[in-house]
């Protein structure tokens, strides 16, 4: 049951971006991990281990096939080139520097390399995100580039 607790939120964690950037380096301390909670079964014994191998290679097996379709699905499911445009203009409450604000995250940009760039504070960057983010509908950062990456910006 942990074991498949760990890949669901190894799945959880790759559709909310987590392993966008370097995903070698996370990707490969996912795996060690996978391979340390395994490896505990070994307190067991040999025979048990084994059995478990073979519960774990079963399970992984469906979950994998689970993602599989499910990324299939989306993935034909998705938005065709036309829609995947982000019309700034049907939001009137964002000004000017709001929509280069946006732009310049989804190309993820750091939060203080804005504040350098328009000369305020970062934590004037962080609020006015904030009010950003809730003007998109969107819950944060994170939410904004799952749903918008890849996107072209329309002003």
């Amino acid at each position: 049951m942990g074991m498949m607790m760990y890949v669901l939120t190894c799945a959880i964690l790759f559709s909310r971006g987590f392993f966008r950037k370097k995903r070698l380096f996370k990707t490969v301390c996912a795996v060690i991990l996978f391979f340390i909670i395994f490896s505990t079964e070994l307190r067991f014994g040999i025979a048990d281990f084994v059995k478990s191998l073979f519960y774990v290679a079963e399970y992984s097996f469906i979950i994998a096939l689970i993602i599989l379709f499910y990324y299939l699905y989306l993935r034909n499911q998705g938005k065709s080139p036309i829609e995947k445009i982000l019309d700034l203009s049907l939001f009137p409450d964002l000004t000017d520097r709001d929509k280069e604000w946006i732009e310049l995250i989804l190309k993820e940009t750091k939060y203080s390399t804005i504040a350098n760039q328009y000369n305020v504070t970062e934590g004037t960057v962080k609020n006015r995100m904030r009010i950003i983010f809730k003007i998109l509908d969107v819950s944060d950062r994170i939410g904004f580039i799952a749903t918008y990456g890849g996107f072209e910006i329309k002003r």
